[in-house]
Formats: C-alpha cells, structure tokens, sequence
C-alpha cells in the first residue's frame, strides 16, 4: 500500500482546525526490560489520526542542542535566519504520550509516523498502516526527511 505522507497529516490537520477536539487512541505501557512504550486502546484503521500534541518551545535552546536525550524527544523547528544559524534552531517538547513512543528507521516495522508542523507548534501522530488493539504503536523515524525542509498544511 503507497501511502502520500503529505496528504494524510492535511487531512487529520484540517480535522483539527474545525474543532480543536483532542482525544488519544493509545496509552502508554510498561514493556518489561526495555521502558515504556504506546500501544492502541483500540483499532486504528491505516491513514487515521492516533493522537495531536501541542508544542511548548524550550528556553535557553542553546543549552540543549548537544544532549541527545532531549535532542530524541523534541523537534527542531526549520529556520535559516541568521539567529538560528548562530543559536541553533528552536526545540520543542510535546504534551501527551508522545515521548513514550518507540521508532524504528525501517519502515516495515513501524505502523506510525508524526508530522510537525511548524507554524502552529501541532505534531500529528497518524497510523501507516492498520493497528489492533493493545498492538504496540511504532513510529518510522525518516532519517531522509529530516534532511529537508517540514512540510506545511499549505502544501
């Protein structure tokens, strides 16, 4: 199944705009000997919204650009401005389970992805493929996509 990665997070962001309802469908458990992770409170169809996470950009983004554990668990906002170039980029950290998800860069082990978008400080977690209940939610870490620019809902 080819999925259009651009067209699936417009969607579910064009949802969220009519009504700013936020409801997850995962929950983070425990995984013995490995930590935590999210998995499904319920089926999730392939190309459906999992859960949003409203963005709170960190202070002082200076000192955190070489700790890797924050670097894991934020998003750098896309900027070539001649203060960012300087200070590095803005890092933002997210509400809800986003920071308990595990990531896989291959895409046959991942059944999630997210999706930044920057203006509105909104992440969108979606399902690529079908997820059963109390399936563990895996997201695709794109090492490619990390290289360009985030793709906007006006695109």
């Amino acid at each position: 199944m080819k999925i259009n990665l651009p067209t699936i997070p417009n969607r579910l962001y064009k949802a969220w705009e009519q009504d700013h309802k936020y409801y997850a469908k995962s929950e983070i458990k425990t995984i013995d000997n490995v930590g935590y992770g999210v998995f499904a409170k319920e089926n999730i169809p392939a190309s459906s919204l999992i859960e949003y996470a409203a963005g709170t950009p960190l202070a002082y983004k200076a000192k955190y650009h070489n700790d890797p554990v924050i670097l894991q668990r934020t998003k750098k906002s896309i900027c070539f401005c001649n203060e960012c170039e300087k200070h590095g980029n803005s890092l933002f950290l997210f509400n809800g389970n986003v920071n308990a998800y595990r990531y896989s860069i291959n895409f046959n082990q991942s059944n999630g992805d997210s999706f930044f978008i920057q203006e509105s400080k909104l992440l969108i977690i979606y399902s690529l493929k079908e997820i059963h209940k109390g399936s563990e939610i895996i997201l695709f870490h794109n090492t490619e996509a990390l290289k360009g620019p985030e793709i906007t809902p006006t695109d």
